[in-house]
């Protein structure tokens, strides 16, 4: 199941940045209307299987780290921007060729960071 996280955590990532589901993922107010705790910052945490849009996806998302450690990735840094144009595109997946990417992986508190999270 945690394997399943990541490898999720990456498609929905992927489809992001090549944009068309992306596109359509973007439209909505980005508040999860699937029911999440939240922390004391107001974030919601979870996980993202099952997941059918954007909209379904906590703030924090379950993860599995480098090291082997459970924590969350905030969901604004697995986001791609969006391409404006068929260019604007090419030049962001050219850019999937520099991965893998890093980020923070964190506690719960969506504050403490325990270790990173390979994206790609």
């Amino acid at each position: 199941m945690r394997q399943r996280t990541v490898i999720i955590t990456i498609a929905v990532s992927a489809v992001t940045l090549a944009g068309g589901v992306g596109k359509a993922l973007a439209q909505d107010d980005g508040s999860p209307s699937r029911p999440f705790p939240t922390n004391q910052a107001g974030e919601t945490y979870g996980s993202q299987l099952g997941a059918k849009s954007a909209n379904e996806v906590p703030d924090l998302i379950e993860a599995i780290g480098v090291d082997g450690n459970t924590g969350y990735v905030k969901r604004r840094d697995l986001d791609s921007p969006i391409a404006a144009n068929p260019q604007e595109a090419v030049a962001q997946i050219s850019k999937t060729n520099d991965l893998p990417r890093f980020v923070p992986l964190y506690e719960r508190d969506g504050k403490t960071v325990i270790g990173s999270f390979q994206v790609g």
